[in-house]
């Protein structure tokens, strides 16, 4: 993921940019012509689970933990893992992540 002290330090006219970047990149990971697999194994928090929700499949250990950190510093997930999480996960357990960061 991003390191988030950076993040909140980035001037307005440098979120942009980072955000658009963020998103391209997800987009591209997303639209692979090939099936693509995430193998979760601890923290994927915030870029890392976004990055990860690109993929096809999901695997996670048991001792996996999955959030969007950033959401409790009210940053919004630059590569749209709000939007994603709810449709990889159904409402109710993508707000469960998001509210509780």
């Amino acid at each position: 993921g991003v390191d988030l002290k950076e993040r909140v330090t980035m001037k307005p006219e440098e979120v942009g940019p980072f955000v658009a970047s963020l998103r391209a990149m997800s987009a591209e990971l997303a639209d692979l012509p090939m099936p693509t697999i995430a193998a979760l194994d601890g923290a994927a928090l915030g870029g890392g689970l976004e990055l990860a929700m690109c993929c096809d499949i999901l695997i996670a250990a048991n001792n996996a933990k999955l959030g969007l950190t950033e959401t409790k510093l009210a940053i919004i997930p630059g590569a749209g893992g709000t939007q994603r999480l709810t449709r990889v996960l159904g409402p109710a357990l993508a707000k469960e992540l998001i509210f509780t960061g």
